[in-house]
């Protein structure tokens, strides 16, 4: 075997094929070095301090199971986003406001809150929906979002109508909440403080 067909060979096969621009029409592969811009996935469709967002996107030969899969997993992202900053909204009111109490009322104050995420679920909007349609599938990119007045309001209501023995102060809560929710915007976990 000559050397260059060697070479051919084993360029080949570290590329998956012989020219890679023209082979790849799908929005998701970039030669190296250059940025990808998926659809629905700009600063604009992430969270803020006034909304939650969360984006998703699917691939299927019908457009509708593509579609319905990409809701579900922009939704399962958000649910997971709002949990997060639910749970560390809560670990610093108790740390702050129920010290010698803290895992007993933490606890209280999640089984009180643990709904909250599944009923703004069904308030959820979406904001992107951007669909392609490449090697015989169609791939869906969304964004969803939910105002983070919906679900503050949605916890005020699941504390304020718990079973009493809760030491509740709104106020101090809400503002916990919304430095969360700046720490979210900025694009600092609320759980790696």
């Amino acid at each position: 075997m000559s050397t260059s067909l060697l070479i051919a060979i084993v360029l080949v096969m570290v590329n998956g094929h012989s020219n890679p621009v023209s082979d790849h029409n799908d929005l998701t592969w970039k030669p190296q070095g250059q940025a990808i811009n998926l659809p629905c996935n700009s600063r604009d469709y992430k969270s803020d301090r006034h909304f939650f967002r969360a984006t998703g996107s699917a691939s299927h030969q019908n457009k509708s199971t593509a579609e319905r899969m990409a809701r579900l997993d922009a939704n399962a992202n958000l649910a997971a986003t709002i949990n997060v900053t639910i749970h560390s909204v809560i670990d610093r009111y108790v740390s702050e406001h129920h010290a010698g109490e803290a895992a007993q009322t933490s606890q209280r104050y999640i089984e009180l809150t643990r709904s909250t995420a599944d009923q703004q679920l069904r308030n959820v909007g979406i904001v992107c929906n951007e669909s392609t349609f490449t090697g015989g599938r169609f791939t869906v990119y969304m964004a969803v979002e939910v105002p983070k007045e919906n679900v503050l309001q949605g916890i005020d209501n699941e504390v304020s109508s718990g079973p009493s023995g809760l030491d509740y102060e709104k106020m101090q809560f809400e503002k916990i909440f919304n430095e969360e929710m700046e720490k979210l915007e900025s694009g600092i976990n609320p759980k790696s403080d």
